[in-house]
């Protein structure tokens, strides 16, 4: 059985508390959940460099609506489409990159790819990883589901 050998940290506070520690500087990667008043939840995600108030807001609705998950190629700095890496795609901080070949997740800050550091294996009927989701009823071989 393989082993998810990451992370991942989530805080949620409200925003006063937050700016109540001019110095805090999220991890690379850390989501920050963000109650704030009038405005519901927010969030924020660290880069290990910049401080929690000179970070973008993430909004639920971007994260469901307009953020994009692409499976894709990192090569050289760049994520593209395809292995020969001539199609490139185009980089937004909203998107999250899982690289094909490596199954290292990626996210877009500062105009560069950085790595979240967690890796993502395919899923088994062995294993928990990415699954892939039909709509059709199939044998299940694969460890999908439908």
């Amino acid at each position: 059985m393989s082993t998810l050998n990451a992370r991942i940290q989530l805080r949620r506070d409200n925003d006063y508390n937050y700016n109540s520690r001019p110095n805090f500087k999220p991890l690379a990667g850390e989501v920050c959940l963000v109650d704030v008043v009038g405005e519901g939840l927010k969030v924020k995600v660290g880069d290990g460099a910049t401080l929690y108030r000179n970070l973008d807001w993430y909004y639920p609705s971007d994260l469901l609506g307009t953020t994009k998950l692409y499976l894709g190629y990192y090569y050289n700095g760049q994520f593209y489409e395809d292995i020969t890496h001539i199609t490139p795609i185009t980089a937004d901080s909203r998107n999250l990159y899982i690289d094909k070949d490596k199954s290292n997740i990626y996210y877009y800050f500062a105009n560069a790819y950085h790595s979240t550091s967690a890796e993502i294996v395919p899923a088994s009927a062995q294993t928990a990883g990415i699954l892939k989701l039909y709509s059709t009823t199939g044998q299940n071989i694969d460890g999908t589901m439908t």
